[in-house]
């Protein structure tokens, strides 16, 4: 499992300086400010037989190179929050990849209804001696 999470964790940083590029050029100054139109996708990559399910957003008003970022989940798994936030990187001009680190769709929450269901079942059984 270790060996898993520090190979995720080389593919991922691999990805990091495949998407990275600074833009050290400056920028015409524009009297304009355009609204981040953001592009946001889903996106699949595997590891030996796990499929990561990922969620990339960028800016599309933004041309050229641009820093990008990895957005790495807390201990529940992928879920709205880093979403929320590869979002606010994306408006600050970032390609922002919120990555999954479990795999298969896996998150805490499914984790705790197996748990719950294996209470139930045990319950059930304990209850009918």
């Amino acid at each position: 499992m270790r060996q898993r999470i520090l190979l995720t964790g080389c593919i991922l940083m691999l990805g990091v300086f495949l998407f990275m590029g600074c833009n050290n050029e400056k920028a015409e100054e524009s009297t304009e400010a355009k609204e981040p139109k953001l592009k946001e996708e889903n996106v699949t990559y595997t590891l030996d037989t796990v499929t990561m399910n990922g969620y990339i957003v960028y800016d599309e008003n933004i041309e050229g190179k641009r820093p990008a970022v990895l957005v790495v989940h807390e201990w529940w798994g992928l879920n709205d929050y880093p979403k929320m936030r590869a979002r606010e990187l994306a408006k600050l001009g970032y390609i922002a990849l919120a990555v999954d680190m479990y795999g298969n769709g896996k998150t805490v929450q499914r984790l705790f209804m197996k748990i719950l269901k294996w209470q139930k079942d045990v319950l059930r059984q304990v209850l009918k001696k």
